[in-house]
């Protein structure tokens, strides 16, 4: 979908103060909701939401974006949770974002599940990372959609400042969507110029566009007919819903899709902290 694309059935703006503290979260508690409602202050009258119906689904589902920077992962979480009426969607992101100020509070009322696996830079940091309780991001994930809620994943795995093409997708979307059975979510976002930017700007006007969800049932029994061994058959079935995701994406983002098939592991892994999950399927 380009900028030029033509106008979607729905849209809503994030362009009034009573909109902002008028919807009602009633999932939340009262200070949850006073920071899904101040978060969206930062967005005023600078992003806007495409199709927001596709949003109203009940059951697990697994939300699936591009990535462009670290303020757009703070906000996204919040926008979703406010767009929901207050039922989370647990972004996975970086442990040390949850120590930042203000940004971990964000990133702390969004239900977001930190991933321990990359070092600090610094010892200070490094002594909270080793004495935090860590729980695995993997097992938190499968918990969730398999009690009914929503995951959210950036499948580029890192940030992406270039504004034209996606990087690669990295498999987690598919492994946890074929072990848990969950549909996934595509959502495109995109800024306003990107047509003529050369890097994604750090305060975007953003848009967002949400796809209808996708569900891989054939996928789905291919890889619980092999009882949790990842055979080559299920690595196919893993790289096709990658790629059918990755594409989903880029038709929705604007951005063109990476000229890189679908990477088994991420070549940057150990820096984000990502590992992929066991493929276990239910009895």
């Amino acid at each position: 979908m380009s900028e030029a694309s033509a106008k979607p059935a729905n849209i809503l703006a994030v362009d009034s103060i009573r909109r902002i503290f008028g919807r009602k979260m009633p999932p939340l508690n009262r200070r949850e909701r006073l920071a899904i409602r101040l978060t969206l202050l930062l967005m005023f009258r600078r992003c806007r939401v495409e199709n927001p119906e596709h949003l109203d689904h009940p059951g697990p589902m697994i939300v699936a974006a591009n990535h462009l920077n670290s303020l757009e992962s703070a906000l996204t979480p919040c926008f979703l949770i406010w767009l929901r009426g207050g039922h989370k969607v647990h972004f996975l992101i970086d442990w040390m974002y949850l120590y930042v100020p203000i940004f971990g509070w964000m990133a702390r009322t969004g239900g977001s599940i930190p991933v321990w696996r990359k070092k600090a830079r610094y010892k200070f940091f490094e002594r909270i990372r080793e004495n935090a309780e860590q729980r695995d991001p993997v097992e938190v994930s499968r918990e969730i959609l398999e009690q009914g809620g929503w995951l959210g994943i950036y499948p580029e795995a890192t940030r992406n400042r270039d504004p034209h093409r996606l990087r690669p997708g990295h498999r987690g979307v598919a492994r946890l969507a074929l072990a848990t059975g969950a549909p996934v979510l595509p959502v495109g976002i995109d800024f306003e110029g990107r047509g003529s930017a050369q890097k994604v700007p750090s305060y975007p006007r953003m848009i967002y566009r949400i796809g209808a969800p996708l569900r891989f049932e054939e996928e789905v029994r291919l890889a619980r007919s092999q009882e949790g061994r990842r055979t080559s058959a299920v690595r196919e079935a893993e790289k096709q819903v990658t790629l059918h995701v990755m594409e989903a994406i880029s038709g929705l983002s604007g951005k063109a899709p990476a000229e890189e098939k679908a990477s088994s592991e991420p070549r940057d892994s150990r820096r984000i902290g990502w590992r992929e999950p066991k493929l276990r399927t239910r009895s």
